[in-house]
Protein backbone atom coordinates (compact mmCIF):
# COMPACT_ATOMS: atom_id res chain seq x y z
CA UNK A 1 0.00 0.00 0.00
CA UNK A 2 2.76 2.47 0.84
CA UNK A 3 4.70 1.52 -2.32
CA UNK A 4 0.87 2.31 -4.21
CA UNK A 5 0.90 5.53 -2.22
CA UNK A 6 4.28 6.51 -3.53
CA UNK A 7 3.63 5.99 -6.74
CA UNK A 8 0.21 7.91 -6.68
CA UNK A 9 1.95 10.97 -4.93
CA UNK A 10 4.92 10.68 -7.68
CA UNK A 11 2.27 10.70 -10.37
CA UNK A 12 0.52 13.68 -9.17
CA UNK A 13 1.50 17.20 -10.45
CA UNK A 14 3.83 18.79 -8.41
CA UNK A 15 1.42 22.03 -7.10
CA UNK A 16 0.35 23.83 -3.97
CA UNK A 17 2.70 23.11 -0.61
CA UNK A 18 5.35 20.87 -2.77
CA UNK A 19 5.83 23.02 -5.88
CA UNK A 20 8.63 24.35 -6.55
CA UNK A 21 9.11 28.22 -7.98
CA UNK A 22 9.69 28.18 -11.77
CA UNK A 23 12.48 29.77 -12.80
CA UNK A 24 12.40 32.33 -14.99
CA UNK A 25 14.19 34.18 -17.97
CA UNK A 26 16.20 36.24 -16.18
CA UNK A 27 17.30 33.21 -13.55
CA UNK A 28 17.60 31.11 -15.98
CA UNK A 29 20.16 33.89 -17.89
CA UNK A 30 22.26 34.06 -14.82
CA UNK A 31 22.34 30.67 -14.00
CA UNK A 32 23.57 29.71 -17.72
CA UNK A 33 26.01 32.62 -17.31
CA UNK A 34 27.37 30.90 -13.83
CA UNK A 35 27.67 27.05 -15.98
CA UNK A 36 29.43 29.23 -18.76
CA UNK A 37 27.36 27.64 -21.71
CA UNK A 38 25.58 31.25 -22.50
CA UNK A 39 26.66 33.22 -25.46
CA UNK A 40 26.20 37.32 -24.95
CA UNK A 41 24.05 38.59 -26.73
CA UNK A 42 24.89 41.82 -28.85
CA UNK A 43 23.30 45.11 -26.85
CA UNK A 44 20.98 46.94 -29.18
CA UNK A 45 21.93 50.53 -27.48
CA UNK A 46 24.32 52.97 -28.67
CA UNK A 47 27.49 53.24 -26.88
CA UNK A 48 28.94 56.81 -26.16
CA UNK A 49 31.30 58.26 -28.41
CA UNK A 50 35.07 57.90 -27.03
CA UNK A 51 36.26 61.32 -25.67
CA UNK A 52 39.67 62.21 -26.50
CA UNK A 53 42.51 61.88 -24.52
CA UNK A 54 42.98 64.93 -21.86
CA UNK A 55 45.78 67.24 -22.59
CA UNK A 56 48.46 66.74 -19.39
CA UNK A 57 50.93 68.79 -17.96
CA UNK A 58 54.94 68.77 -17.82
CA UNK A 59 54.51 66.46 -14.39
CA UNK A 60 50.91 65.06 -15.92
CA UNK A 61 48.55 67.48 -14.28
CA UNK A 62 45.59 67.92 -16.48
CA UNK A 63 45.74 70.95 -18.48
CA UNK A 64 42.81 73.18 -19.59
CA UNK A 65 41.35 72.92 -23.06
CA UNK A 66 41.47 76.15 -23.29
CA UNK A 67 44.85 77.90 -24.95
CA UNK A 68 46.31 80.23 -22.47
CA UNK A 69 46.80 83.83 -23.43
CA UNK A 70 49.98 84.76 -24.16
CA UNK A 71 51.89 86.67 -21.58
CA UNK A 72 52.39 90.80 -22.78
CA UNK A 73 55.09 91.73 -24.21
CA UNK A 74 57.85 93.42 -21.32
CA UNK A 75 57.64 97.40 -21.71
CA UNK A 76 60.60 98.92 -23.87
CA UNK A 77 63.50 99.64 -22.30
CA UNK A 78 64.45 103.33 -22.05
CA UNK A 79 67.88 104.21 -22.31
CA UNK A 80 68.69 107.89 -20.76
CA UNK A 81 71.40 109.20 -22.82
CA UNK A 82 71.35 112.52 -21.39
CA UNK A 83 73.91 113.49 -18.91
CA UNK A 84 73.29 115.05 -15.28
CA UNK A 85 73.02 118.87 -16.39
CA UNK A 86 75.38 121.39 -13.68
CA UNK A 87 73.91 122.05 -10.14
CA UNK A 88 70.83 124.69 -9.90
CA UNK A 89 69.28 125.94 -7.17
CA UNK A 90 66.13 127.37 -9.06
CA UNK A 91 64.21 124.86 -7.58
CA UNK A 92 65.30 124.30 -3.77
CA UNK A 93 67.13 127.40 -3.35
CA UNK A 94 68.35 128.01 0.26
CA UNK A 95 66.66 130.75 2.11
CA UNK A 96 69.88 131.69 3.95
CA UNK A 97 71.73 132.31 0.90
CA UNK A 98 72.91 136.59 0.62
CA UNK A 99 72.79 137.85 -2.35
CA UNK A 100 76.09 138.42 -3.53
CA UNK A 101 76.10 134.35 -3.35
CA UNK A 102 72.86 134.17 -5.61
CA UNK A 103 73.29 132.90 -9.46
CA UNK A 104 71.09 130.58 -11.31
CA UNK A 105 73.67 127.74 -11.92
CA UNK A 106 76.15 126.52 -9.65
CA UNK A 107 79.09 124.57 -9.97
CA UNK A 108 82.32 122.84 -7.85
CA UNK A 109 84.63 124.36 -9.63
CA UNK A 110 83.20 128.20 -8.39
CA UNK A 111 84.74 127.70 -5.48
CA UNK A 112 88.87 127.48 -4.36
CA UNK A 113 89.54 125.03 -1.57
CA UNK A 114 91.76 125.65 1.00
CA UNK A 115 92.24 122.73 3.47
CA UNK A 116 89.92 119.40 4.74
CA UNK A 117 88.56 120.12 8.47
CA UNK A 118 86.85 116.94 8.65
CA UNK A 119 86.90 113.86 7.20
CA UNK A 120 83.93 111.68 7.46
CA UNK A 121 82.74 108.26 6.47
CA UNK A 122 80.39 109.45 3.57
CA UNK A 123 81.90 113.25 3.31
CA UNK A 124 84.38 115.89 3.83
CA UNK A 125 84.01 119.27 4.97
CA UNK A 126 86.47 121.96 3.42
CA UNK A 127 87.45 125.25 3.75
CA UNK A 128 86.57 127.16 0.43
CA UNK A 129 86.38 130.59 -0.71
CA UNK A 130 83.96 131.59 -3.40
CA UNK A 131 85.48 133.07 -6.47
CA UNK A 132 81.95 134.87 -7.01
CA UNK A 133 81.61 136.75 -4.04
CA UNK A 134 84.95 136.26 -2.51
CA UNK A 135 83.14 134.77 0.60
CA UNK A 136 84.42 132.13 2.99
CA UNK A 137 82.40 128.82 3.14
CA UNK A 138 82.72 125.50 4.33
CA UNK A 139 81.96 123.02 1.68
CA UNK A 140 80.58 119.61 2.26
CA UNK A 141 81.07 117.24 -0.52
CA UNK A 142 79.73 113.52 -0.78
CA UNK A 143 81.70 111.42 -3.58
CA UNK A 144 78.96 109.54 -5.54
CA UNK A 145 81.48 106.76 -6.07
CA UNK A 146 82.10 106.21 -2.96
CA UNK A 147 78.07 105.96 -1.68
CA UNK A 148 75.53 103.30 -1.75
CA UNK A 149 72.84 103.93 -4.29
CA UNK A 150 70.52 104.03 -1.35
CA UNK A 151 72.04 107.05 0.51
CA UNK A 152 71.04 109.02 -2.62
CA UNK A 153 67.55 110.00 -1.21
CA UNK A 154 69.13 110.35 2.21
CA UNK A 155 71.79 112.89 1.03
CA UNK A 156 69.23 114.60 -1.38
CA UNK A 157 66.46 114.67 1.78
CA UNK A 158 69.09 116.75 3.97
CA UNK A 159 69.30 119.50 1.29
CA UNK A 160 65.98 120.04 0.87
CA UNK A 161 65.17 119.92 4.96
CA UNK A 162 68.43 122.14 5.75
CA UNK A 163 67.51 124.72 2.39
CA UNK A 164 64.41 125.64 4.28
CA UNK A 165 65.96 126.74 7.39
CA UNK A 166 67.12 130.04 8.38
CA UNK A 167 68.07 130.56 12.28
CA UNK A 168 70.58 132.16 14.35
CA UNK A 169 71.81 128.96 16.16
CA UNK A 170 71.53 126.90 12.64
CA UNK A 171 74.72 126.83 10.36
CA UNK A 172 73.13 128.69 7.24
CA UNK A 173 72.84 126.67 4.19
CA UNK A 174 74.01 128.87 1.35
CA UNK A 175 73.09 126.51 -1.82
CA UNK A 176 72.95 122.82 -2.58
CA UNK A 177 73.99 121.16 -5.88
CA UNK A 178 75.12 117.71 -7.48
CA UNK A 179 76.25 117.02 -10.63
CA UNK A 180 78.00 113.89 -12.15
CA UNK A 181 80.15 113.06 -9.62
CA UNK A 182 79.27 114.83 -6.89
CA UNK A 183 77.02 115.88 -4.11
CA UNK A 184 77.31 119.52 -2.37
CA UNK A 185 76.87 121.53 0.13
CA UNK A 186 77.88 125.73 0.55
CA UNK A 187 77.49 126.11 4.18
CA UNK A 188 78.62 129.10 6.73
CA UNK A 189 81.95 128.81 7.93
CA UNK A 190 81.90 128.32 11.65
CA UNK A 191 85.70 129.17 12.73
CA UNK A 192 85.24 128.34 16.26
CA UNK A 193 85.40 124.77 15.98
CA UNK A 194 82.98 122.15 17.45
CA UNK A 195 81.93 121.62 20.87
CA UNK A 196 83.63 118.92 21.86
CA UNK A 197 86.95 120.24 20.66
CA UNK A 198 86.23 123.46 22.84
CA UNK A 199 85.55 121.35 26.12
CA UNK A 200 89.06 119.23 25.31
CA UNK A 201 90.72 122.37 24.69
CA UNK A 202 89.39 123.99 28.19
CA UNK A 203 90.53 120.75 29.94
CA UNK A 204 87.64 121.40 32.71
CA UNK A 205 84.04 120.87 32.35
CA UNK A 206 81.87 124.41 31.74
CA UNK A 207 80.52 126.16 34.41
CA UNK A 208 76.44 125.73 35.11
CA UNK A 209 76.41 129.79 33.95
CA UNK A 210 78.30 128.61 30.67
CA UNK A 211 76.64 125.41 30.07
CA UNK A 212 72.69 127.46 30.30
CA UNK A 213 74.48 130.52 28.34
CA UNK A 214 76.74 128.66 25.67
CA UNK A 215 74.79 125.36 25.40
CA UNK A 216 71.27 124.75 27.22
CA UNK A 217 69.59 127.89 25.81
CA UNK A 218 70.77 128.45 21.82
CA UNK A 219 70.24 124.39 21.87
CA UNK A 220 67.03 124.66 23.03
CA UNK A 221 65.66 127.67 21.09
CA UNK A 222 67.11 126.02 18.01
CA UNK A 223 65.13 122.65 18.41
CA UNK A 224 61.83 124.50 18.99
CA UNK A 225 62.17 125.95 15.89
CA UNK A 226 63.06 122.87 13.46
CA UNK A 227 60.25 121.26 15.94
CA UNK A 228 57.34 123.45 15.71
CA UNK A 229 58.09 122.83 11.48
CA UNK A 230 57.74 118.63 12.19
CA UNK A 231 61.70 118.60 11.97
CA UNK A 232 63.64 115.73 14.15
CA UNK A 233 67.49 116.00 13.94
CA UNK A 234 68.19 113.10 15.08
CA UNK A 235 72.03 113.40 15.51
CA UNK A 236 72.45 115.56 17.94
CA UNK A 237 75.90 115.47 19.78
CA UNK A 238 79.22 117.55 20.72
CA UNK A 239 80.52 117.18 17.40
CA UNK A 240 77.78 118.45 15.45
CA UNK A 241 77.52 121.61 17.76
CA UNK A 242 79.80 124.02 16.13
CA UNK A 243 80.91 127.48 17.76
CA UNK A 244 81.59 130.90 15.72
CA UNK A 245 84.28 133.10 16.90
CA UNK A 246 82.24 135.00 19.26
CA UNK A 247 81.14 131.41 21.17
CA UNK A 248 77.41 131.29 19.48
CA UNK A 249 76.46 127.69 19.58
CA UNK A 250 75.22 126.45 15.84
CA UNK A 251 73.31 122.89 15.08
CA UNK A 252 74.52 121.37 11.75
CA UNK A 253 74.65 118.13 9.80
CA UNK A 254 70.80 117.24 9.39
CA UNK A 255 71.94 114.05 6.99
CA UNK A 256 70.12 111.90 9.52
CA UNK A 257 67.17 114.49 9.73
CA UNK A 258 63.62 113.65 8.65
CA UNK A 259 60.31 115.75 7.89
CA UNK A 260 57.69 114.17 9.78
CA UNK A 261 54.96 116.17 7.31
CA UNK A 262 56.57 113.67 4.71
CA UNK A 263 57.55 110.71 6.35
CA UNK A 264 57.30 108.43 9.74
CA UNK A 265 60.49 108.94 12.36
Amino acid sequence: WVRKRRGRLDRMPRTGFFSLPKLGRKNKTVSEESTGNSTPKASTSKSPAPSPPAKTGLRGRLSLEKPQEPPPPPPPVVVRTEKPRRGSVDEQHAVACPPAMKRPVWAITDYKFQECVHKGAASNVFKATCKVSGMSVAVKVYKKAALHPLNHFQIRREMKIHSRLQHPNIIDLYGCFEDEDFFVLVQEQATGGDLFDELRRRRRNLTERETLEIVLLPLLHALSYIHQRGIIHRDLKPENLLLTKNMILKICDFGLAIDCNVERP
